[in-house]
């Protein structure tokens, strides 16, 4: 394994470097095509841009390419940065498996206009900056929350600020990578502006989902929302303590609904799904936000995503229910006391956990259950004990991860420890989903075989449920099937494959 590189605390930097003092009007913030990378379909809302767009549109002239969205060639996306002449071009790299192409919009980006500057933020940059950083068409990375950082860096290179203090990666004048991690976040979200979605098209985003999901929203238009950032909580897989703190950040119960009131006498809105890490955390602030979600009759219908399921109770579901919540998903991780607690690290009550399960069942919801195989640690008992207890919620369907250790988190850290690393392996190239991790008690086809699987008996095992999968995932039983199929032959590929060295 290739040591992960050490992230400064200070800063050393010459805010007279010649030629800077430029005049910036225009940005153009580029959300990259994954199909340049990637043959699946990632439907991304691009909220971090137009959060950037809210922040800079008072100042300057911003445009949005959403390369992904339109499917953009690499000349294609070119011709419109040449059309647009930005002064400055903003990335984001939304995962390190779609760094390729966040890399190719950064070298297209130069080819087009060499003396422009090029910065990339975002959760690839945030993890991974070591890995950022080398590339050369890149002039600054944004480390972290970037609606104030990303403004002090335009104000410097315009020479009317210093230099930001943190948060930024750069390379000195040798070519020495710099990076000088982010230690303090904004406090004060309710400071922030709503996203500009003026800069897309924002009905092309709510009136389409991610298909062949599951936990597509139930109605449309719909819209995404994050009310908070941050999370207490040390899970072993999870790297928002690293990209967003340790400390849950929230918004105001008033400014989460002054933003619902916006989106829905704006945009029609019907749905939202909630991206927070932590919803719930704070039971009155979410009261105060439900409550009201009732009263003012918006009858919208909601997604309550990966919620914490130690901070439910019957009377909170219930709650959610009146004011439209209609899917909750329950991060288990595992089903196992021993790996839940001394590998994974979260906080679970499993008799709690089953109660709320069959609470919200009852009261109606869709219903998820997350987990999580083949952490370092893990012995495949245990593996079949988290198989045997998603089949016991008997929930709608059952998400079963394989565990891919992400830079700068614990599991990173302990799959190094135990040495589970292949010999050579990349992390700045891993990909969600599909590991590589071996250890003597499974190898990486063992946990291919064992996700897809099981995965496919357990959701599809009667007619019924196969209706309801198709039904909430818009797609015919028909496709479904093939969906099915593929992910079956796709588990086996991967096997012969990594069994004949074909991929590593």
């Amino acid at each position: 394994m290739e040591k992960q590189h050490e992230v400064e605390d200070t800063i050393e930097y010459n805010n007279k470097i010649e030629g800077w003092g430029m005049k910036i009007n225009k940005i153009v913030l580029v959300l990259p095509n994954y199909y340049w990378c990637t043959s699946e379909f990632w439907h991304v809302h691009p909220i971090n841009l137009c959060l950037l767009a809210g922040v800079l549109k008072d100042e300057y002239e911003v445009e949005i390419i959403d390369a992904n969205l339109e499917n953009l060639s690499e000349d294609e996306l070119a011709e419109r940065i040449r059309v647009s002449a930005p002064d400055l071009l903003g990335i984001t790299s939304f995962a390190n498996q779609f760094a390729p192409a966040s890399h190719a919009v950064a070298r297209i980006g130069k080819e087009v206009f060499p003396e422009m500057p090029v910065v990339m933020g975002g959760v690839y940059v945030t993890t991974t900056p070591e890995a950022a950083i080398k590339d050369t068409h890149v002039d600054y990375l944004v480390i972290g929350e970037g609606e104030r950082t990303f403004l002090r860096l335009i104000k410097f290179l315009e020479g009317k600020e210093d230099f930001p203090a943190k948060g930024i990666g750069y390379r000195d004048s040798s070519g020495n990578p710099k990076l000088i991690r982010l230690t303090e976040y904004i406090e004060d979200l309710d400071s922030l502006p709503f996203p500009d979605y003026s800069k897309i098209d924002y009905p092309q985003y709510t009136t389409n989902s991610f298909k062949n999901v599951f936990d597509s929203p139930r109605a449309f238009p719909y819209a995404r929302m994050i009310t908070s950032r941050g999370c207490p909580n040390n899970c072993s897989f999870c790297a928002v303590h690293f990209i967003n703190g340790r400390k849950t950040r929230f918004q105001s119960a008033e400014r989460v609904l002054a933003e619902i009131d916006w989106l829905v006498t704006t945009y029609g809105i019907k749905a939202i799904e909630f991206n927070d890490d932590h919803l719930l955390q704070s039971r009155e602030r979410i009261d105060k936000i439900l409550k009201a979600m009732i009263a003012r009759k918006y009858n919208i219908v909601w997604n309550a995503m990966d919620v914490m399921v130690r901070s439910l109770s019957e009377d909170l579901l219930e709650l959610m229910w009146e004011s439209g919540c209609r899917y909750i998903s329950f991060p288990f991780e595992s089903g196992n006391e021993r790996v839940i607690k001394k590998i994974i690290g979260k906080p679970m009550d499993f008799e709690h956990g089953v109660r709320m399960v069959e609470k919200a069942k009852e009261l109606g919801m869709d219903t998820t259950a997350d987990f999580i195989i083949g952490n370092p640690g893990e012995t495949y008992n245990e593996i079949m004990d988290t198989i045997n207890f998603a089949e016991s919620l008997d929930v709608d369907y059952v998400k079963i991860n394989v565990a891919t250790p992400y830079p700068n988190t614990r599991l990173f850290q302990d799959a190094v420890r135990l040495e589970a690393f292949p010999e050579g392996y990349q992390a700045e190239k891993m990909i969600w989903g599909s590991s590589r991790l071996q250890t003597e008690h499974f190898d990486p086809c063992a946990m291919a075989i064992v996700r897809a699987f099981e995965w496919d008996r357990i959701n599809h095992k009667t007619e019924a449920k196969r209706k309801k999968l198709a039904d909430r995932m818009l797609i015919s039983v028909e496709q479904l099937d093939q969906i099915r199929k593929k992910t079956r032959e796709e588990a086996i590929q991967f096997v012969s494959q990594y069994r004949s060295g074909t991929i590593q």
